[in-house]
């Protein structure tokens, strides 16, 4: 299951040099999560539609008297059975649906990461450049705050 501040704590991007080397493994980490949720809501959808044409069987052949179509089918998903393996397939869909979330999180950080470290890239070739070597901040806030603090004053 998805624990939501778990997730926000492993896309915070605190240290560049580390998110960068350890962002391959945590998109495999919920990519491997999201299969395994898809699989299951996969099988919990044909779980329930199985369940539904049994029920649906079950009550055709014990009806004493003709049954309509529509009265079979309103009974069929009433039934207990029915609404458990419903129930079941709409919580798998709920989670693959939170995880396909955070896939997109992550993609959202792969590209932060790009660019912070495109900027860092820039920033130390511009030292080499003018022949003084700007230290690279392991922190993006602190970083930011330096600029900042250097542009506008305390």
């Amino acid at each position: 299951m998805l624990n939501w501040d778990t997730l926000k704590k492993e896309v915070a991007i605190n240290d560049c040099h580390r998110a960068l080397a350890t962002h391959a493994d945590l998109f495999l980490k919920y990519a491997q999560m999201y299969a395994s949720a898809s699989a299951k809501k996969e099988e919990m959808k044909w779980q329930s539609d199985k369940v539904y044409a049994i029920v649906r069987e079950a009550l055709r052949r014990d009806a004493d008297t003709k049954v309509t179509e529509a009265r079979l089918d309103m009974l069929a998903t009433s039934h207990p059975e029915y609404v458990n393996s419903k129930e079941d397939y709409l919580k798998a869909s709920e989670e693959e649906s939170a995880l396909k979330l955070a896939i997109q999180a992550l993609s959202i950080r792969k590209d932060m990461l790009i660019n912070l470290s495109a900027s860092m890239r820039e920033e130390a070739y511009q030292g080499i450049q003018s022949g003084t070597h700007v230290p690279q901040p392991a922190d993006a806030l602190t970083a930011l705050k330096e600029s900042f603090s250097k542009k506008y004053g305390n």
